[in-house]
């Protein structure tokens, strides 16, 4: 998606949000996930890990959540 209707869109939700509407939304776009949701899931064929959007900042998390393992490039 481009960035002129990804900025619509979180205008959008921003709004809906804002009347007290619940939003479900999935993305690939962590910052954008990080600086626009209350809440997040990391997904990998499972919940790896919910919380709020300071979830996205641990590495821990993200590791499990990629499937990495703690050297750098492996997979897991």
């Amino acid at each position: 998606m481009d960035v002129p209707t990804q900025e619509l869109l979180n205008d959008l939700f921003g709004r809906l949000a804002a009347d007290g509407r619940g939003l479900l939304m999935t993305t690939h776009d962590l910052a954008a996930a990080a600086r626009t949701c209350t809440r997040v899931a990391l997904l990998n064929r499972m919940v790896v890990a919910e919380g709020g959007p300071e979830l996205l900042a641990d590495p821990e998390q993200m590791l499990r959540a990629f499937g990495l393992d703690t050297a750098i490039g492996a997979a897991a």
